[in-house]
């Protein structure tokens, strides 16, 4: 998809049954309850290599040919992003890191890495990422999420406070919102303007 990313499905039917005909079956997500008068979503097919050449297209190549089509979607390569992940050095909670099941006092054991590394002499961090689990949720899905505000018993000092004390930005990962939860009430609405054509 090029645009609507949260409210896309994509299905490929050689995943359940690998002895079909293949087809690709992108559209509105199933758990959209309503949509605006004349929505659309817009999507893109890149093909990477020749024709029969699967092998040929790398994880690489692929990625490199969608950046490409997307931004050429969006109106030009306006140049190097100035996201903060990508131009700084900062620290991560999950894959696999050490602290991605921390079971409490999870803030506290941030900034006692925090204080650790400025004590080794390492420059300060241009960013935090807080991803494990730090949300509220419940047991309808894994990892869902079904409050945002408030946190699990896991961060006592709250995330405003957590990101002050780090003294740099935080990016806080969740992966989905649970089918109960605080801001749609049971129920998932597109709020999204039409864009162009699909």
């Amino acid at each position: 998809p090029l645009d609507h990313f949260h409210d896309t499905s994509v299905a490929n039917t050689t995943a359940d049954a690998p002895h079909e005909r293949a087809l690709w079956v992108p559209g509105a997500a199933a758990t959209l309850r309503e949509l605006p008068a004349a929505w659309s979503h817009t999507f893109a097919i890149v093909h990477v290599g020749a024709r029969g050449a699967v092998a040929a297209a790398s994880p690489t190549r692929v990625m490199v040919a969608w950046g490409r089509v997307l931004r050429q979607w969006a109106g030009g390569d306006k140049g190097k992003t100035t996201d903060v992940t990508l131009t700084t050095v900062g620290y991560q909670t999950d894959n696999g890191a050490y602290y991605v099941d921390c079971p409490d006092n999870c803030d506290q054991a941030l900034l006692d890495v925090r204080t650790a590394l400025l004590r080794a002499g390492a420059p300060p961090l241009g960013y935090w990422s807080v991803q494990n689990a730090w949300w509220i949720y419940d047991s309808s899905a894994p990892w869902c999420a079904s409050d945002l505000s408030r946190t699990n018993g896991r961060f006592p000092m709250g995330m405003s406070k957590l990101a002050a004390a780090l003294n740099a930005p935080m990016q806080y990962y969740m992966p989905y919102l649970c089918a109960s939860n605080v801001y749609t009430n049971g129920t998932r609405t597109s709020n999204s303007s039409s864009s162009s054509s699909s």
